[in-house]
């Protein structure tokens, strides 16, 4: 079951409450998709690697890396993680889901500033760094409030694979539809849908004769299934066609 934006959104709002994530149902394919990727461009594209996807790039910038909302507005969101490239993407982390994001940094009349639409951060606030970066406070510049990022040391949203994942060749590589949306299916037995700019989810995947199961993590793991077909460069996947592109689009 493909996971678009309104069911990242949905899974956000019922983190922690199976009743409401049901309410939200499965939803269908999307119509449309932004087509310009968070990754920083360069005149060559680096050789594919899918552990350095949605990657923190710039390592030394204000708010870079993983935080999680301990204190104030927002901390009821602490089984989510925050991550920031360095540069202006951000990504609202749960299990093997992520939900883009933008924000941006600057100083002003003697402070800096943080603006972002993320859920659960959503506005424009003064901060400060604590000497040994683990730790910032925001102040909402509307009200007053203030709340605290602490930094965690890693986030990894690539599920582990058992090595009992069976992936037809013929899946194998990257396909894109013509809404933008891309599926990646690796030989470990992770696969990738990606929405650029909306949101990604991984998945532990099997594939073979023509039938799919794939588990991906929020709160807990849940398990899909679907169909699929190839012939020559169109896959079919749940009767919508995907185009085989490079691995190096993805990025």
């Amino acid at each position: 079951m493909r996971r678009t934006l309104i069911s990242i959104l949905c899974a956000v709002m019922a983190f922690g409450s199976a009743a409401a994530l049901s309410a939200c149902g499965s939803t269908s394919k999307t119509e449309s998709s932004s087509s310009s990727s968070s990754v920083p461009k360069t005149t060559e594209k680096a050789e594919f690697n899918m552990a350095n996807l949605f990657s923190v790039q710039y390592a030394d910038a204000d708010f870079a890396g993983y935080w999680k909302i301990s204190d104030g507005k927002g901390s009821q969101l602490e089984s989510f993680v925050f991550e920031f490239d360095g540069k202006e993407t951000a990504y609202m982390l749960a299990g093997t889901m992520g939900y883009f994001a933008k924000y941006s940094i600057k100083s002003e009349g003697g402070k800096n500033y943080f603006t972002t639409q993320m859920f659960g951060l959503d506005g424009t606030y003064s901060y400060t760094i604590s000497g040994d970066k683990k730790t910032i406070t925001l102040t909402d510049t509307s009200d007053n409030s203030t709340s605290t990022l602490t930094k965690i040391d890693s986030y990894n949203s690539i599920p582990k694979t058992d090595g009992t994942e069976k992936i037809d060749d013929a899946l194998l590589g990257a396909w894109q539809d013509d809404t933008g949306e891309i599926l990646y299916f690796d030989k470990s037995g992770v696969m990738l849908d990606l929405q650029k700019n909306i949101s990604f989810t991984f998945y532990r995947c099997s594939a073979e004769k023509g039938n799919l199961t794939q588990t991906y993590l929020i709160k807990s793991e849940t398990t899909d299934t679907a169909t699929y077909s190839v012939k020559g460069d169109t896959l079919t996947y749940n009767n919508y066609d995907y185009k085989r592109i490079s691995e190096n689009d993805i990025m």
